[in-house]
């Protein structure tokens, strides 16, 4: 992934519609680590910054579920939705003392995990 110097935007806790998809796209990387842990690689779509974040997908299960049994041909899976927050340490003026990092940007990304 090259690098890319993040803009000095001015903290603004702010999400937009085009922030997941402009994230995910471009120089995105996904690791799958073990245990289910994710690593997920990309760029700040407000600010630029380039950062690795994790994202741990943990199976709840129970003796009842409203989720329809899956079959041959449809392996279960778990979905996760996740908010990712910017954490970039560079200057970003406006950003509250009790916030160490980030330009405020945050977005969602939804997580699927095909269980065994």
């Amino acid at each position: 992934m090259s690098a890319h110097p993040h803009r000095a935007e001015p903290f603004e806790e702010v999400s937009e519609a085009h922030y997941a998809q402009t994230y995910l796209s471009g120089d995105f990387v996904h690791n799958l680590m073990a245990d289910s842990v994710h690593l997920l690689t990309g760029r700040c779509p407000r600010c630029g910054f380039t950062f690795t974040t994790e994202a741990t997908l943990t199976v709840v299960r129970s003796a009842v579920t409203t989720a329809p049994l899956a079959t041959a041909s449809t392996p279960p899976r778990t979905e996760l939705s996740i908010t990712v927050f910017c954490p970039c340490p560079g200057e970003h003026s406006g950003r509250p003392d009790d916030i160490p990092d980030g330009c405020g940007a945050y977005w969602a990304v939804l997580m699927e995990e095909r269980l065994p």
